[in-house]
């Protein structure tokens, strides 16, 4: 929170915040849903240079509301105008594997209204997708590169788990779903943080460091400061 407390931050709820249905952390970010525009910081969206950014709340099926925020979704993606903000970014704390977390919904929405990445935490690791599909589980190989660092045009969205906490906690095994390790070109499960730089209208760079410690001190596996230092990087191109 010391961050949050100085510098401006667009949360997205997660199942740590679930008690109460999340009242605390509405408590904490009434800020964002004053200036939302749903009215609340569990769901939202907002522009930010060309990307429109689309936050949803991957624990509504437990708390419920899944119905609005399913309408908000449509109603706000078809909404967006591309040539202002040609790139669609969304992120929630769960991707939907996680914890028998249901995306049925919500992946048909991200797949129709060709969303271009969607980032998520909850897995204490770092996790980069090929383009994919999860109604069908499909993967757009066609579109990656030989050396899996450049997607060119792809059909699907692009998911991307970067979970580092932001405290002392257990750093989880890759792959997290063993049975989506085929589509999963690089994982780590080292602490560590991203930068996402938007070029222009057609790439996207992202670029994944991670750190020798994890961000809150030492890591409770011995083994944690022996690994070595480990990169990733992307190229997410619509030509």
């Amino acid at each position: 929170m010391l961050y949050s407390a100085n510098y401006p931050v667009q949360p997205a709820l997660g199942n740590h915040e679930m008690t109460a249905n999340g009242a605390a952390y509405l408590l904490r970010h009434s800020g964002v849903s004053a200036h939302s525009n749903t009215g609340t910081a569990l769901y939202y969206s907002y522009d930010n240079g060309l990307v429109h950014y689309l936050v949803f709340n991957s624990e509504t099926y437990i708390s419920g509301g899944i119905s609005d925020m399913l309408e908000f979704m449509r109603s706000d993606l078809s909404a967006v105008d591309r040539t202002k903000t040609p790139w669609v970014v969304s992120y929630s704390h769960k991707l939907f594997w996680m914890d028998s977390t249901d995306f049925s919904s919500i992946s048909v929405i991200l797949q129709q209204y060709n969303v271009d990445l969607l980032y998520a935490g909850h897995w204490h690791y770092y996790e980069r997708y090929l383009p994919f599909y999860p109604v069908t589980g499909k993967a757009d190989s066609s579109s990656v590169s030989a050396d899996n660092h450049t997607y060119t045009n792809p059909q699907y969205v692009t998911m991307i788990v970067s979970g580092a906490p932001g405290d002392v906690e257990r750093n989880d095994a890759c792959p997290g779903d063993p049975s989506l390790s085929h589509i999963v070109p690089t994982c780590s499960p080292q602490y560590g943080y991203g930068i996402m730089t938007v070029f222009n209208s057609t790439h996207i760079y992202w670029e994944f460091a991670a750190k020798q410690t994890p961000i809150g001190g030492e890591a409770r596996r011995p083994a944690f400061r022996e690994q070595a230092a480990y990169t990733d990087y992307l190229w997410l191109i619509k030509e």
